[in-house]
């Protein structure tokens, strides 16, 4: 459900203000959530030509609690203490109780048939423990401060399209992208046994694990995300019937994540504050793309694409080439291993 107003203040300035409330009902551990939100913005036009667009976003998302009645429990006989063997209260960025702020401005100058765009953005989400909080009160069992605490993204980005000797334009764009998000936990034992709630070495090996946390042991890490995300495009018609493009695109990615408290039981470790070695991605895309018009109504298509994927892994130099039996993969999703690609792909439309 979502509410807009519109004011002209005057020729060359307008406003806006948004109201929005969405409501979710998912099969997921917090079954039911909603999330409202309100947005201000500006549009300055000093010229035909030019003009400038400034919003700010406020919202606050909650979900009704959270439904953790499958989730397997074990009772400790030493401490008295219903002890979690699964993460139901990992705080993700995906179902967690959010607040957000959004700040966002951009500029589009459009002189004749070139047009170029410069645009900014800021981000800040902080994550809060919402209903249904699994600990019970007893945060030697479950912490709330676990998982994501806050999220905090920067962007800028430039776009341009300009036409060029011919019948031939062409584009490009560079997006930069920091993100620096915060971790916090006090688990102190994932494979404990269901008598102590932890395990000292050897001790009931086969024992159902248990998830303790302890406040006193807190630990905080910084994850910063950096990408360059570029590309360049030539569209041209070197016949009236043909039209073809070529294009260039490459993202690259850097990650680091710095240890910024280990925790009062980790202090007397060797130098417990070392940032972990980064972790480096590169995929590099050259793209060909063909039109032709058969007849009024028929026009064939085609398109080629080559992918060359590069990963430098931590500290291990060069990710090589691995067998099926022995592959890394990364959420299930990305394979963080060195590869090509060739993608061919044809079609046809007919207008009736």
């Amino acid at each position: 459900t979502a509410l807009k107003l519109d004011y002209e203040i005057t020729s060359w300035l307008s406003g806006d203000l948004d109201l929005s409330h969405k409501y979710e009902k998912k099969t997921r551990e917090i079954p039911k959530g909603k999330e409202n939100a309100i947005s201000a913005g500006f549009l300055i036009r000093p010229s035909k030509d030019f003009f400038v667009n400034m919003s700010y976003l406020m919202s606050g998302r909650r979900g009704n609690g959270m439904d953790i009645s499958a989730y397997p429990t074990v009772l400790s006989t030493v401490t008295n203490r219903t002890y979690f063997t699964e993460h139901p209260g990992l705080r993700r960025i995906d179902v967690a109780d959010r607040n957000r702020n959004t700040a966002r401005v951009q500029m589009q100058w459009t002189p004749g048939e070139a047009n170029v765009s410069l645009s900014a953005r800021l981000t800040e989400d902080k994550y809060r423990l919402g209903k249904g909080d699994p600990t019970g009160g007893d945060p030697l069992v479950y912490p709330g401060l676990f998982g994501i605490t806050s999220d905090i993204t920067k962007s800028v980005g430039l776009d341009f399209s300009l036409p060029v000797i011919g019948n031939a334009v062409v584009n490009g764009y560079y997006t930069y992208d920091v993100g620096t998000r915060y971790l916090k936990s006090s688990q102190i034992s994932g494979a404990g046994n269901s008598a102590t709630g932890y395990s000292l070495p050897g001790e009931n090996p086969g024992s159902t694990s248990v998830m303790l946390g302890d406040p006193r042991s807190v630990w905080e890490n910084r994850m910063r995300d950096q990408s360059h995300i570029a590309g360049l495009s030539m569209t041209f018609v070197p016949l009236a019937k043909l039209k073809a493009m070529l294009g260039y695109d490459i993202s690259s990615t850097i990650q680091n994540l710095d240890t910024m408290y280990a925790g009062r039981l980790a202090s007397t470790a060797t130098d417990p504050y070392n940032s972990f070695p980064t972790s480096k991605r590169m995929l590099q895309t050259l793209r060909a793309a063909g039109e032709y018009k058969m007849t009024e109504s028929l026009t064939l298509a085609a398109n080629y694409a080559y992918e060359k994927f590069d990963a430098n892994d931590f500290a291990y130099g060069n990710v090589g080439l691995r067998d099926a039996s022995n592959a890394s993969i990364f959420l299930g999703v990305n394979p963080i291993r060195n590869y090509y690609a060739h993608t061919v792909g044809t079609g046809m439309k007919y207008r009736f």
